[in-house]
């Protein structure tokens, strides 16, 4: 078995079992011999044999939960778990299992109470730390995880999993933290397309943003996300033209994406192409209709181009969505009243008045537009 000879380890441990058929420990060494081949309904098989022999076998107990884990049967599993538990309630490693079990039967609560039950015995305990943290991230509690991700971490820094490094590096760099995370990740280099992204990021927020874009030329082709974070940083170095294309590749690879959409209309009326923008951004709002974000470029893409009616009804579904943003309920009360829509202009601009806060410069034009406005409207023609 150490030297990795398996198929001559399980000759021996099948001569063994014939030897001493009634003793546990052969029918158990040789289900591990058999998990090792791949071959899990046999080591299923010889890890009953071995608690049918012993009832009080507890590592047999153990190793049959996790074969039976591997082979999905996780309800019998975690019985398999609670017996090697019940025989032994001091070994760290049982409530381990039990504790991965539970979490993929969705009981993340009760295999939080196994991960720190491990932690109060040995604080220190690795794969306790490392299993609770992720417990913790996918409750979305990352002020709780970070502790145990750092503390994971240093406890043997050069051995560290890459997708440990990768969880912490998540949290240091979405609070800010790039320095942290820059350290981390220079530590523990990895080919993995989040490592890299997470590296850019970290540079990027440091004010390197050559190195940062330079790090993303390092991802796999075709990565997912890789266009739309390199065209991001580009835009915000202000390199337009060039934030546009990396948008213009993201939409290629993925046509759904509408947030690269978006960020393509964006980038080209930076760039000022301004149709191209439109384009792009009229596919943004047609994908995700309640973003209003993308109805407010497209609304300065449609005025700049001219199209009045277009930018009006723009206008009027972004205040559709709660946009009670008074200058653009200005913008469309001027535009409508363009258009010749002179009650509803009044309506609009009007209510954009009002929202208006009191010492907003704007605020005495706005009256005396106003009362232009009204007074055209309620005369008669030929006034």
């Amino acid at each position: 078995m150490t030297r990795g000879d398996l198929a001559e380890a399980l000759q021996d441990y099948t001569n063994a079992t014939q030897q001493q058929p009634n003793d546990p420990v052969p029918w158990y060494d040789r289900a591990l011999t058999y998990q090792s081949l791949g071959r899990i309904a046999d080591a299923i098989s010889d890890a009953r044999r071995s608690i049918a022999e012993r009832a009080t076998f507890a590592d047999g107990h153990e190793l049959l939960a996790h074969l039976l884990q591997q082979n999905g049967d996780l309800a019998e599993a975690l019985r398999a778990a609670d017996r090697s538990i019940e025989l032994r309630p001091d070994e760290a490693g049982y409530r381990l299992r039990r504790a991965l079990i539970l979490t993929d039967l969705g009981r993340p609560a009760e295999a939080k109470l196994d991960y720190r039950d491990v932690l109060r015995r040995n604080p220190a305990q690795r794969d306790a730390l490392q299993g609770l943290a992720y417990t913790l991230l996918n409750a979305g509690d990352e002020k709780a995880a970070m502790p145990l991700l750092e503390q994971y971490v240093a406890l043997d820094p050069v051995h560290a999993d890459s997708n440990t490094i990768v969880a912490l590096t998540d949290i240091l760099v979405s609070h800010g933290r790039y320095a942290e995370a820059l350290t981390y990740l220079n530590a523990n280099p990895s080919p993995s397309p989040h490592a890299i992204e997470n590296k850019a990021q970290a540079l990027f927020g440091l004010g390197r943003r050559d190195e940062a874009l330079a790090t993303l030329s390092g991802l796999p082709a075709g990565t997912p996300g890789s266009g739309r974070m390199r065209g991001v940083m580009l835009f915000e170095s202000h390199r337009c033209t060039e934030a546009a294309r990396a948008f213009a590749e993201a939409t290629q690879r993925d046509a759904s994406d509408e947030l690269s959409w978006r960020n393509l209309g964006a980038a080209d009326l930076c760039a000022n192409n301004v149709a191209s923008a439109r384009d792009a951004l009229q596919h943004a709002v047609a994908l995700k209709p309640t973003d209003s974000l993308a109805l407010r470029y497209l609304v300065d893409a449609q005025r700049h181009l001219g199209d009045l009616r277009g930018a009006v009804k723009s206008e009027r579904a972004y205040v559709a969505l709660g946009g009670d943003e008074p200058h653009t309920l200005l913008q469309l009360g001027a535009d409508e009243y363009t258009l010749g829509d002179r009650n509803r202009a009044v309506t609009d601009y009007e209510r954009g008045c009002r929202l208006l806060p009191a010492g907003d410069p704007d605020a005495a034009t706005c009256r005396s537009q106003l009362s232009k406005m009204k007074a055209t409207t309620k005369a008669k023609p030929g006034q």
